[in-house]
């Protein structure tokens, strides 16, 4: 097993705080809930503000909202985002600026190991900010919708790059899915955000999931809008390569279940179910050696007595009697 550099001692916490700090950041077979930082260009416009307002309010209290400007060009040297991603103990991050070339620009990246592994410039339009009257609970997990045959394409642009829309839509699982938990209560969701890609614009929906009486056992589902509704347009992208994505996928082996010979479990009701091998010609029980036990065994049948039997052995006991 390979030990940390705390386990190591490389790093040496000089009082009981940093060792906690340390401990904490350390790698773990489950990871803590992935918290969001938003950090301000040097100029930013209304749309990028309230969007982050939007976005720290749903995705509380998991993320961090940066009041400072920080002039950073992310696809130009992406170190100041590493930096504050290890500082802070981030692995989300998003990004706003605004300039008359990419007017509210949105950047959108995560990191693996306080490393840069996917980021994608969009560009936001038709903007409707969260109603405030929306009641969402603080670390609501969402419901998320992803509409549209081209989330399974690929999109080549003029200069030859491509758009896998693939890796984008699990980018965006991963920025607003949330803190990940085994259950869940019917009443705990009530969010639903939905994704629909046509022409290479991402049109972003958020609803309200309301349950009303239905007379049934099931209730009736309505949704209702309340707001942060943007238009994004996919503008630059840098992504991962196969390798670097498969390494950041890979799963410690203390997370994973023993596959058992014959057993199956269901991922989505976890229900476990179990497979019998048959021959193929028909079983003869009687063929079968088995353990001969006096509950496997066939009862006798009892001896019939004929009536002149019974006749005679009632002489033979009225005879002794006498």
């Amino acid at each position: 097993m390979v030990k940390t550099a705390v386990e190591a001692g490389v790093v040496r916490a000089k009082n009981a705080r940093q060792k906690r700090k340390l401990e904490n950041e350390a790698p773990k077979v489950f990871e803590n809930a992935k918290s969001t930082i938003f950090i301000k260009g040097g100029n930013v416009s209304d749309v990028i503000t309230s969007v982050f307002k939007d976005l720290h309010r749903l995705k509380s209290p998991n993320s961090i909202v940066f009041k400072k400007k920080n002039i950073v060009r992310p696809f130009e040297d992406a170190s100041s985002l590493e930096f504050f991603s290890k500082k802070t103990d981030s692995s989300l991050i998003g990004f706003g600026s605004h300039n008359k070339k990419r007017p509210h620009n949105f950047v959108i990246a995560r990191t693996f190991d306080y490393q840069i592994l996917d980021m994608i410039e969009l560009g936001i339009g038709n903007y409707v900010p969260l109603h405030p009257s929306a009641e969402i609970a603080m670390g609501t997990k969402p419901l998320m919708s992803f509409a549209g045959d081209a989330w399974e394409n690929e999109l080549e642009l003029k200069d030859g790059s491509k758009i896998d829309f693939k890796r984008i839509r699990n980018l965006l699982v991963d920025f607003f899915r949330g803190s990940t938990v085994d259950k869940i209560r019917r009443t705990g969701l009530e969010l639903m955000m939905q994704f629909t890609l046509q022409e290479g614009v991402i049109s972003m929906r958020s609803y309200k999931v309301i349950m009303k009486k239905s007379g049934q056992e099931e209730p009736r589902v309505e949704l209702e809008s309340i707001g942060l509704n943007m238009d994004l347009t996919i503008r630059r992208t840098q992504l991962s390569t196969p390798t670097n994505f498969k390494k950041a996928c890979k799963q410690p082996s203390g997370i994973k279940e023993k596959n058992k010979k014959n057993i199956t479990k269901d991922g989505l009701t976890g229900e476990v179910r179990g497979t019998v091998h048959l021959p193929s010609a028909r079983q003869n029980l009687d063929e079968i050696a088995l353990n001969h036990k006096k509950v496997m065994q066939r009862p006798m049948p009892e001896k019939e007595i004929d009536s002149e039997d019974e006749k005679e052995f009632d002489e033979d006991v009225e005879m002794e009697e006498l």
